[in-house]
């Protein structure tokens, strides 16, 4: 059976940059999957290059090519974080729907 917990914790970058000395690797251990947790709850899920290499190297799923759909979806973010007066383009985010 696939271990995709311990896929997460190998590809990830956040594990990749973490250090630790030896004598602290069960306090390490007993905090591995609340760190988890942690990392994949702060994940910004509108940022698709993020997520697909989460996906593709925990769970081994191939993505199709996200970059139209990643120019739209930080278009609709950009949009829905502008203010009524910086909105001049509702036409554009009209056909996103």
């Amino acid at each position: 059976m696939i271990d995709f917990f311990r896929n997460f914790v190998e590809n990830h970058p956040e594990f990749k940059c973490r250090k630790f000395e030896l004598n602290e690797i069960f306090r390490q251990q007993e905090q591995l999957k609340i760190i988890a947790k942690k990392i994949i709850i702060d994940v910004i899920f509108h940022n698709l290059p993020v997520v697909k290499n989460m996906y593709t190297t925990t769970f081994d799923i191939a993505f199709p090519n996200i970059e139209a759909m990643q120019k739209h979806v930080l278009r609709r973010h950009d949009w829905f974080t502008e203010t009524d007066e910086q909105r001049t383009d509702y036409h554009d985010v009209q056909g996103l729907a």
